[in-house]
């Protein structure tokens, strides 16, 4: 039930860049929890608030712009999939719902106010029990909005809005019921409810006003995989975040995609006190500032394997990056860095070349994308060198190719527990046997192209 934390391949900058530009990222010290994120106006700080589990209690804690302090602990049922909401009139966390793995859904309305959480007891109507549902407060109508979610009887489609004592269901229409993939921002110079929907199927941004859900059509921000979003008060742009960040201009109905090809943890909060928008994460906290103007590095083209490498051949590989310049880069095999010299060129360029390819040559490739925003990591490839002809085991080129010397290799190569020696490919126990001397001895039958 509880989000499961996307990966990052991006090495952020830790500090302000040496460049003429600001960076767009920057990376901190790691969140303790991979959990919801909401601004919270009277401590004038970013909460994480982990809801606990069987193993641990509900945990509170607050992003000062350089380190994570644990504010609170315990007090909270702990729960799965429950979005919070900072009620600033109020000076309260709502949190509405949520999994248990001994109780299933819930339907309980809880409030911290700083000190405790508090259950709340209402006789009004109230939400059926639900996760993964929206929620954020609205702050000119002091209302918390609720929206969507799921339990075991399918996705709800339906709007709640909480005034501090009832629940009251306040739309029968608008954005249709999903499983999963509901993000909400409230937008103060507007006063209005943003609602970022991402399925498989497609991406929708609609707008509530207290009355009805309105769909933006057109210019939207179109990600994938886990999605965030957060409003940037002091430029009026939505940030909507997954595999990388777009900014959406309400008014004006346009998107702008500032930071490509990046997965973007799935939970995000606008520091106002900072004007910066923060992404909470196990490995690093991501803080976004809209003003600045230069990328981090990112992957456009990722290296291709076009198959087995015959020894001797060449292996080539490639990739296409983009970012604030200038840009470096830096190939490596199974981890470790690759340099210029004999048969390898190009190592801290986008193409590699290695030429009279060798078996030591074999492994796992890929290249690291460094700029002053950062670094960032392609995905790897597997590069096999292999013998263009099995038979030819000592790998003779003086005819005739295939003679007693290639027995003797095969032999030897068995003994040593070389992997060639398993001609047959066979993967149970005991790999190398009988067969494989069998095998090799049809494939010398065979001979060479």
């Amino acid at each position: 039930m509880q989000p499961t934390a996307p990966a990052i391949l991006i090495i952020l900058a830790t500090a302000p860049a040496a460049t003429a530009q600001p960076c767009l990222l920057t990376s901190h010290a790691p969140s303790p929890f991979f959990a919801p994120a909401v601004y919270h106006a009277g401590l004038q700080k970013v909460l994480v608030i982990d809801t606990g589990s069987s193993s641990r209690p509900a945990q509170i804690w607050s992003w000062d712009g350089s380190a994570w302090t644990l504010i609170h602990s315990g007090g909270l049922f702990p729960r799965q999939s429950a979005p919070l909401a900072y009620d600033s009139a109020r000076d309260r966390l709502v949190v509405y719902g949520g999994w248990s793995s001994s109780l299933g859904y819930l339907s309980a309305t809880w409030e911290w106010d700083r000190t405790s959480w508090i259950p709340i007891q209402t006789s009004s109507l109230q939400p059926p029990a639900r996760a993964g549902h929206g929620m954020v407060y609205d702050e000119q109508r002091q209302r918390t909005v609720l929206y969507g979610g799921y339990n075991q009887s399918g996705p709800f489609g339906d709007t709640w809005e909480w005034d501090g004592e009832n629940w009251a269901r306040v739309a029968a229409s608008g954005p249709s019921a999903a499983y999963a993939g509901i993000s909400m921002a409230y937008d103060p110079l507007r006063a209005r409810v943003l609602l970022y929907k991402n399925t498989s199927a497609q991406q929708e941004l609609w707008e509530w006003d207290g009355l009805t859900w309105s769909q933006y059509a057109g210019n939207i921000p179109h990600v994938s995989g886990s999605t965030s979003i957060a409003f940037d008060r002091a430029r009026a742009r939505l940030i909507v975040a997954g595999d990388g960040i777009w900014e959406f201009d309400p008014a004006a109905g346009q998107s702008l995609l500032r930071q490509p090809i990046l997965q973007i943890p799935g939970y995000a909060a606008y520091d106002a006190a900072r004007s910066l928008t923060v992404f909470p994460y196990p490995s690093q906290t991501l803080e976004y500032d809209g003003a600045a103007s230069a990328a981090s590095p990112y992957i456009v083209t990722q290296p291709q394997s076009t198959g087995p490498v015959f020894f001797g051949a060449t292996i080539a590989l490639s990739t296409q990056a983009g970012g604030a310049a200038p840009l470096t880069y830096q190939w490596r095999r199974d981890g470790a860095a690759l340099t210029d010299g004999g048969r390898v060129s190009g190592t801290h360029s986008p193409s590699l070349t290695i030429t009279q390819a060798a078996f030591p040559d074999g492994g796992s490739y890929d290249v690291l994308v460094s700029g002053a925003c950062g670094s960032v990591a392609s995905s790897s490839v597997g590069i096999a060198v292999v013998r263009e002809c099995y038979a030819n085991c000592d790998l003779s080129t003086t005819p005739p190719i295939l003679n007693v010397n290639d027995f003797v290799c095969f032999l030897n190569a068995f003994a040593a527990r070389d992997p060639y020696a398993n001609c047959d490919q066979s993967s149970i126990p005991p790999i190398l046997n009988v067969n494989d001397f069998i095998c090799f001895q049809v494939k010398f039958a065979q001979g060479c192209p």
